[in-house]
Order: C-alpha cells, then structure tokens, then sequence
C-alpha cells in the first residue's frame, strides 16, 4: 500500500535512536490506520452488496423483469461513461459518481415490492386507477430508503439510490410522476436511468407486450428528445448505440 523512505540526512549523519521511535511509531500509526481503512471498505462493500441483493431479490415477483437490474445498471454505466467522455456534466460525473450509480441504480424499482400482484403482474392494460397506485412505487421505495440512509450517513450511493428511485420517472419536459419536475430539477442520475429503464422495457418482452427491435427503440427514443429524455443524455445514448445493441 506504501512505502516510507527516510535517507540521505544531510551530512551523511546517522538516525539517532530516539529519531528511529518516532519512525517507528509513524508506521506503526499508519499500518494501523491502513487496516482500518481496509476493514472499513469491506464492510462498506459487504453492506452495499446485502441492499443490491435484496433488491433483486425484490424484482422476482415478476418472472418477465429478470435480469432486469443488471441491464439496466449497464446501460446507466455506458450513459455517464459516454457522458464523461464527452465532457457533459464533468464535474457532476466523477469515479466516485460512477462507483455509486452502480450500486444505485439496481435499487430503482425497489418500490415495487408493494404493489399488488394483481396490479404489477397484470397481463392487460392498467386502468387509470390502477396506474396510480402503480405510480406509488416512486415514493414508496424512496420513503423506504430514508430510514436506512438516516443510520448509514457514510453510505453515499445511498443518497443517490434515493433519487434515482423517487424521479426516474419524472421527464424533462415536466409531464413526468411524482412531481412533475423538468430539466435539472432532475438530478442527473435519475434522468441517466429514466432512458435506461425505458431502453430495457422496451427491448425485453413483458407479461403485457412483446419486445421490440433495437433499431424500433432508438426511434422512439430519439422521438422523445428533450420531452421525456434530457437531449444530452439521448446524444450519449446515439453515441454508444452500439454497446447498447451488444
């Protein structure tokens, strides 16, 4: 992990004994706090890892959406990759910001856990209210995640979890749910996943409709530009199509 290189006194001087001590303590200060360190970040990854879990855990009440999460955390990946490279929002989208979208973004649908069978597995088209009480699933899963981001404040992809989780389905234009924000009222990482979702519900088959073509869900997206996708992020998305086709 390092290297503590003392030499070359001036004058050729040896160490004194007393100047060996505190070499001495110094790296055994930082050998302890390294450890530390070390613990800490596996705790940490052992704590992310158990919500990921549980959050795909949550996703298999409906058969159709398997796999879903990790989909879709890959095509957030290559959107704020894309997005990086281009120089769009360096300063929001730095290895930190990637490190915890990652672990964000799986948790996405986590509020879906509380929508009835009926409802979430429904072969057909929802009613209007049934629509409502899907729409919940954006608050519910958030509001759920508030209590665990109050005892994990060091937590931080947490807070971006719950972002992504309450707005992921708002749109720039501001017709979106649950209210109704548009453009950077959005936070970034819930405007990356709201394409992502749609991109994977669009190109996967569902209970209540076929997939569709890469190249049929690209027009839609495109044709929803600067609507219901921020035009910047829709720009990253005909940028990396093709690791979105693969």
């Amino acid at each position: 992990l390092g290297v503590l290189n003392i030499t070359d006194r001036v004058g050729g001087r040896p160490f004194e004994p007393r100047e060996l001590e505190y070499v001495d303590l110094v790296a055994n200060i930082v050998g302890s706090t390294l450890v530390g360190l070390r613990h800490r970040a596996a705790r940490d990854d052992a704590r992310d890892m158990i919500v990921i879990a549980l959050a795909k855990l949550a996703e298999h009440r409906d058969n159709d959406t398997a796999r879903h999460v990790d989909r879709v955390t890959q095509y957030a990946r290559i959107l704020a990759e894309t997005l990086r490279k281009s120089g769009s929002f360096g300063d929001q989208i730095t290895q930190p910001f990637l490190h915890d979208l990652e672990r964000a973004v799986p948790l996405h649908d986590i509020g879906k856990v509380a929508i009835p069978d009926h409802i979430l597995r429904k072969p057909g088209k929802l009613t209007l209210q049934e629509m409502e009480i899907m729409r919940m699933h954006a608050n519910i899963g958030a509001d759920t995640l508030r209590p665990v981001i109050e005892k994990a404040p060091d937590a931080e992809f947490l807070r971006l979890a719950e972002q992504v989780i309450r707005f992921h389905h708002e749109w720039f234009d501001g017709t979106g749910y649950p209210q109704g924000l548009k453009e950077e009222q959005i936070p970034l990482a819930a405007r990356i996943v709201a394409l992502a979702d749609v991109y994977d519900a669009l190109t996967t088959h569902r209970v209540y409709k076929a997939a569709i073509s890469h190249d049929d869900a690209e027009r839609i997206i495109v044709s929803s530009d600067g609507t219901q996708f921020d035009p910047a992020i829709v720009a990253a998305f005909l940028t990396s199509k093709e690791e979105f086709r693969r």
